[in-house]
C-alpha cells in the first residue's frame, strides 16, 4: 500500500461523477502535469497503516461549508491557486478522500461494538463531527474545480435533470411473526379486540407483515421501484436471529416473482456470519435467484473493512449498501456518492460498487430512541444535505415498520420522507449500478 495506489483508488471514484479530460494530474511534486495535488503523506506513512494526528487537522472553507483536511496544510492561502500555468491544490485531498472512502479509518481505530460492527462513537467520523457533512464530496469539487481552470470542461449530473437520487430498500427480516408481536402490542396499548383480527389474518395465510404489495404501492405512489433484500437463513446463528421464514416456501417465492414482475428488485440480505464468507454469501444469493442477484446488504450491517470486500467480490455480487452506522444516521465513510469499495487484501479498488446507507428505520426508533417528529426532522435534514451534494440517499425500512401493531407512526414517517425527497430521481439498488457502472 502506497500512496500512488490511493491516488489511483481516488481517482477511480472521482471518474464515476466527473471527468479529468485527459487531462494528466499529478500528486505531489516534482511532476510537470497541468495539475498537481499536494501530497502530504509519503509511502512509509500509507503503509504504516497509521491514524491521523487530530493536532494537525485543518479547517478551511469550500463552498460556504468548513472542511476537514486531516493533514493540515501550508496556511490561509487559495486552496486552489494558478501560476505559471499550473493549477496547485495546496491541500492533501488524496489521503483525507482515502481514509474515509476505504475504510482505512476504521481499521487505524479498531473500535467495535458487541456484535463486531464498526460503531459511530469513537469514530473519526464523531471526533470530527461530520456525520451529517458528506466531505468527500467536497473533496472531488476541489479537484473538480481545478480542472476547470485547466480548461476541463465538468461533466453533467449523474441524475440528468434531477439534483439528486433517492435509493428505497427492504430487508426483509420478518414476515410471518407480525401476528404474534402485534398482539402483545394490542394488549400493551388495550387494543384486545385487535388480537382476533391479526390471528385470523395469520391463518388464513395473511400475516400483518406480509405486507409486500402495500409497501410497492405507497413506492410507486412516489414514483419509486425499490429493491427487497429476503434473508435466505432461518433460524439462528450464534445466538443472533436471521429469518423466520423460509426461503423456498411457495409464498414467499411467488411474493419474490411479484416484486420482480412490478419492475422492483428482489436482492440478498446476507444472514449473519457471511460477511466473511464468500461461499455461504454466493449460496445464499443463489438461493434467492438461481441466475444470482446485483446486490444487497449484510444482516445488522456486519461489514469487516478487510474480508467484506473480496466476500462481496468472490460471491459475484455487484453492489452492496450495508455502510451505514446502525446507531446514528449519517455518511460513515464520509460520502453520500456511490464508490468503489478499496480491497486491503489486494491493495486495489474492487469492481464492487458501495451505495452508502444514510438512515435505517431501526437507528432511529431503536438506537437513538428518536420519537417520529425527531425522526423525520433528521431524515428531512440528511435530504437536503444530499440534495446539495448530488449524491443518494440510501433508506432502510423494513417492512415490519409499515405495520400500525408495535411501529404506529412509522409508516406516516416514510410518507412523509418520500414526500421531502421532491425532484429526486429514484432508482434501486441495481439501477443505480447500471447508471454508474453498467450491467
Amino acid at each position: 500500500m502506497n500512496g500512488m495506489t490511493a491516488f489511483s483508488y481516488f481517482l477511480d471514484n472521482f471518474k464515476l461523477f466527473f471527468t479529468t479530460g485527459g487531462v494528466a494530474i499529478d500528486y505531489g511534486a516534482g511532476g510537470t502535469a497541468p495539475v498537481m495535488i499536494r501530497r502530504q503523506a509519503d509511502d512509509a506513512f500509507y503503509a504504516s497503516g497509521a491514524d491521523f494526528d487530530p493536532r494537525r487537522v485543518s479547517w478551511r472553507e469550500w463552498r460556504g461549508e468548513s472542511i476537514p483536511f486531516l493533514l493540515g496544510d501550508d496556511g490561509d492561502g487559495e486552496i486552489v491557486s494558478a501560476e505559471d500555468g499550473r493549477v496547485e491544490i495546496r491541500v492533501d485531498i488524496v489521503f483525507s478522500a482515502f481514509y474515509f472512502l476505504s475504510g482505512r479509518g476504521e481499521l487505524a481505530r479498531g473500535r467495535r461494538d458487541s456484535l463486531g460492527r464498526v460503531p459511530y462513537e469513537g469514530s473519526a467520523i464523531q471526533e470530527l463531527g461530520i456525520v451529517q457533512l458528506p466531505v468527500v464530496s467536497y473533496y472531488f469539487d476541489i479537484l473538480a474545480t481545478a480542472l476547470e481552470r485547466a480548461g476541463v470542461r465538468r461533466r453533467g449530473c449523474a441524475w440528468g435533470d434531477h439534483p439528486f437520487a433517492v435509493t428505497l430498500t427492504h430487508d426483509i427480516d420478518t414476515c410471518r411473526r407480525g401476528w404474534i408481536e402485534g398482539s402483545f402490542d394490542a394488549l400493551k396499548r388495550g387494543r384486545p379486540l385487535a388480537i382476533p383480527r391479526l390471528v385470523s389474518r395469520r391463518l388464513a395465510g395473511r400475516d400483518v407483515w406480509f405486507n409486500f404489495d402495500a409497501i410497492m404501492d405507497a413506492d410507486e405512489g412516489a414514483g419509486a421501484r425499490s429493491s427487497f433484500y429476503f434473508l435466505p437463513r432461518r433460524g439462528s446463528v450464534g445466538g443472533k436471529r436471521n429469518a423466520d421464514y423460509n426461503i423456498d416456501n411457495a409464498r414467499v417465492r411467488e411474493a419474490m416473482a411479484g416484486i420482480e414482475r412490478r419492475g422492483h428488485e428482489v436482492g440478498v440480505h446476507g444472514s449473519f456470519g457471511t460477511h466473511a464468507d464468500a461461499d455461504a454469501l454466493a449460496r445464499e444469493a443463489r438461493s434467492v435467484c438461481r441466475e444470482g442477484v446485483a446486490g444487497g446488504r449484510f444482516h445488522f450491517l456486519m461489514f469487516d473493512p478487510v474480508e467484506s470486500v473480496g466476500v462481496l467480490s468472490r460471491a459475484g455480487l455487484r453492489y452492496d449498501t450495508t455502510l451505514g452506522f446502525a446507531d446514528r444516521p449519517g455518511f460513515r465513510r464520509g460520502t453520500c456518492l456511490p464508490f468503489f469499495l478499496f480491497d486491503f487484501k489486494t491493495g486495489a479498488t474492487s469492481p464492487v460498487l458501495e451505495i452508502p446507507l444514510a438512515v435505517m428505520d431501526a437507528t432511529l426508533r431503536g438506537y437513538a430512541r428518536m420519537g417520529t417528529g425527531e425522526a423525520f426532522d433528521a431524515i428531512a435534514a440528511l435530504v437536503e444535505r444530499v440534495r446539495s451534494a448530488g449524491g443518494v440517499f440510501t433508506v432502510l425500512w423494513h417492512n415490519t415498520f409499515f405495520s400500525s401493531y408495535k411501529y404506529a407512526g412509522w409508516r406516516e414517517v416514510y410518507d412523509k420522507l418520500l414526500a421531502s425527497a421532491g425532484g429526486a430521481l429514484f432508482l434501486n439498488g441495481r439501477e443505480i449500478h447500471e447508471r454508474l457502472v453498467g450491467k
